[in-house]
């Protein structure tokens, strides 16, 4: 009893071809745009990693120009803040003989909290001043390290 088979398996891909690859068209200046550029194509895994590590560094450029533009707004509003608070010092007295002390003292109060706040936003660095400071530190610690090697061969050459 002799049967014959007809499911088998052909293969007419191109030689050296990945399974489950399509090779794109290497025509880019047909009017489609060619290859996987096209706005109607699926984006390949490398374009997906290339606008992925752009828009998170796109985000982390924006923390840090909002970082620096706060501390730089602080810095600008803190002479404001300070001829506020001295006035709010030299109303105290008047106010507390009107108002009662209790409600004085409340008002010196907020204006002394808001001119601290804004003086230790003020305070701290912005990102640029960071690094600058952290290149200067390096740049310190690797010198240190170079001038005792270089005293010693200058020593041993005498």
């Amino acid at each position: 009893m002799a049967t014959e088979v007809d499911d088998y398996l052909e293969h007419f891909g191109v030689k050296g071809m990945k399974w489950g690859k399509r090779k794109g068209s290497t025509d880019k200046s047909s009017s489609s745009g060619g290859g996987s550029s096209s706005s109607d194509a699926p984006k390949s895994r490398k374009e997906l990693r290339a606008l992925d590590r752009s828009n998170r560094k796109a985000a982390k450029q924006k923390r840090k120009d909002d970082w620096d533009n706060e501390v730089n707004t602080a810095r600008d509003e803190l002479d404001g803040k300070a001829k506020k608070l001295g006035e709010a010092q030299k109303e105290y007295k008047a106010n507390k003989a009107t108002m009662g002390k209790v409600a004085a003292k409340e008002i010196l109060r907020e204006h002394e909290d808001d001119f601290i706040q804004t003086w230790n936003v003020a305070s701290l660095q912005t990102t640029k001043e960071a690094q600058v400071n952290m290149i200067a530190g390096v740049g310190l610690l690797a010198l240190s390290a170079i001038v005792p090697v270089a005293a010693a061969a200058a020593r041993d050459s005498w």
